[in-house]
């Protein structure tokens, strides 16, 4: 049942039909599936799958649009999945943006969803984030986080990484998208989230440590 819904979710991803989308969706969420297996077999590897073919010139951009649109609403679903019925301890607070020159999305949204759900207050700060609004939300947060999926975005997270540090040094700032890898991650002197449900593990993990200290 499950496999079934997952995978008439992904044909109507392909198809762009946002309607199609949701309904396997809720289903799969009412059947007491995880809801997680939404995010992890159906939304990451679509998107993937997606992202690739933009960059192969195989679909355009309104097509990849509206993919964005049909992972958030999709999103949301998951995101309710998860804490209905649920009271859930506020963990931190972390401030998450794609970074200025970016206006990519889609990656973002989905983190945001996860830390959500797990428990943390999350700021959405958007895309296309200068340096500076990265800054000033950094004073009322435990984490930072990165997203940039532009080759060209390192030069915007090198920027925001090194104002933030200057002025809240030790202030936990996970990096990741397409533009982030562990090796850059590490040169930058931030951590590495490859994925959503990473990113939420690694800051669990760190405030942790922090709080055992």
């Amino acid at each position: 049942m499950g496999a079934e819904l997952l995978k008439d979710l992904v044909d109507a991803m392909l198809r762009y039909d946002t309607a199609q989308s949701e309904k396997p969706a809720k289903q799969i969420v009412e059947s007491g599936t995880d809801p997680l297996d939404i995010i992890d077999k159906a939304l990451r590897p679509t998107l993937d799958r997606l992202g690739k073919d933009f960059e192969n010139y195989k679909v355009g951009l309104p097509e990849l649009v509206v993919a964005g649109d049909i992972a958030m609403a999709v999103s949301s679903i998951v995101e309710e999945g998860l804490v209905s019925g649920k009271e859930i301890p506020v963990k931190g607070k972390v401030a998450i943006g794609t970074v200025k020159g970016d206006i990519h999305s889609i990656g973002k949204n989905i983190v945001c969803v996860m830390m959500r759900a797990y428990g943390f207050k999350v700021l959405d700060l958007g895309a296309d984030v200068s340096p500076n609004e990265f800054l000033k939300a950094a004073e009322g947060v435990d984490a930072i986080g990165l997203s940039g999926l532009l080759t060209l975005a390192t030069r915007s997270m090198k920027e925001t990484i090194d104002k933030v540090m200057a002025q809240h040094p030790g202030k936990i700032i996970i990096a990741g998208g397409a533009a982030m890898d562990p090796g850059l991650a590490e040169k930058l002197g931030v951590l590495y989230g490859p994925d959503a449900t990473a990113g939420v593990r690694i800051l669990e993990d760190e405030l942790g440590k922090r709080a055992a200290s």
